[in-house]
């Protein structure tokens, strides 16, 4: 499963797919909701997000003129928050 989420956490940011961005998303968090829970997904995920929302040189899957969509924000502080909950204190969000 590592190799499957740092393979998402790279090709999205190349060539972003809504169906697959959900099915990263949605597993990683089950993963680390999960009973023996596994931060690796959600890890990869949010370094998604670090390098999708907060890096300059990293091509954005919407359009240049457009401020980053309200999901992404959403869905980055949804992860920040399930981070903290199990113990993560270097995630930051917006």
């Amino acid at each position: 499963m590592q190799k499957l989420y740092k393979f998402w956490s790279q090709m999205l940011l190349n060539d972003f797919n809504a169906k697959v961005y959900q099915e990263f998303r949605d597993l990683a968090f089950e993963d680390a909701s999960s009973e023996a829970p596994s931060k690796y997904g959600l890890k990869s995920l949010l370094e998604f997000y670090d390098r999708l929302l907060l890096k300059t040189n990293t091509r954005k899957p919407w359009p240049q003129d457009r401020a980053v969509p309200e999901i992404f924000t959403a869905h980055l502080n949804e992860a920040v928050e399930l981070d903290r909950k199990l113990g993560g204190k270097d995630a930051v969000a917006i």
